[in-house]
This record gives C-alpha cells, sequence and structure tokens, in this order.
C-alpha cells in the first residue's frame, strides 16, 4: 500500500499468512491491522489478535456459540472485543475471576487525528447479543 514493500510468507499449508517488515517502517496497530485484513482471503471465520493477548480456556467453543447467537439475528455478524489489560509478569496460566464482556469505546484523537479505543468491562454480561 501507498508505494511501500512488504514481505509476506506462508506457513503450515496455507493457514498461516505472515506480513514482515522492519520496526522502522510500521505506522502503528491501526496500519497493521489494515494490512493483515488484506491478508483474508474468503476464509469463513477470520481472527485478527495482538501479541499481548491471552485466552480464557475454551475461547474458541465460546466464540462460536456467540457467533451462532449472533447469527440469528444478523446475516453476517461480528465478533469484536478489546483484549483485557494484565499486569506484565503475570504468569500465562492465571485467569482473572471475574470475567465478563467489553465494549470498545472511543477515547480520543491523538496529535497525529488517529481515534485511540478504550475498553471498558461490563458489570455483567449480556444475555443476549446487541447490535452496535
Amino acid at each position: 500500500p501507498n508505494g511501500t514493500t512488504l514481505n509476506s510468507s506462508i506457513r503450515h499449508g496455507g493457514h498461516l499468512r505472515i506480513i514482515s517488515m522492519p520496526a522502522e517502517d510500521a505506522r502503528g496497530p491501526c496500519w497493521a491491522r489494515y494490512l493483515a485484513q488484506l491478508l483474508w482471503e474468503n476464509e469463513e471465520l477470520y481472527l485478527q489478535l495482538d501479541s499481548h493477548m491471552r485466552f480464557v480456556a475454551s475461547w474458541d467453543l465460546k466464540a462460536r456459540q456467540q457467533l451462532r447467537s449472533c447469527r440469528e439475528r444478523s446475516e453476517k455478524p461480528i465478533l469484536c472485543s478489546y483484549g483485557r489489560a494484565y499486569q506484565h509478569g503475570t504468569p500465562y496460566n492465571l485467569a482473572p475471576s471475574n470475567i465478563t464482556g467489553c465494549l470498545n469505546c472511543a477515547a480520543f484523537f491523538d496529535q497525529n487525528d488517529i481515534l485511540n479505543i478504550r475498553y471498558r468491562a461490563l458489570r455483567r454480561d449480556w444475555e443476549e447479543p446487541r447490535e452496535s
């Protein structure tokens, strides 16, 4: 994009596609997510995550159940979340006891007019999907 040359590779029989570049060529997380979206090749399911994300047990089964529930209301549902923060050094297998869903919220525009997103934890999970 925009004259930038990117190195890409395909691994694990095409199940994993990677874009790599020198760190000094990076333009931030929003641009990185845009680049990741360019790798989509009409797969039924698409997962985009950050290296700092952690998962609860059976996260994939829970996500598929949520997706089935959303399909009752929408032909093309999207599950979206903002990963919960955790303290550096927390053991990888230590999950918080109070896990509820999160809402993505617009926070502020930075000096480059890029919208920063923050999350707000729900007090309790919703009983059913809601439109954004």
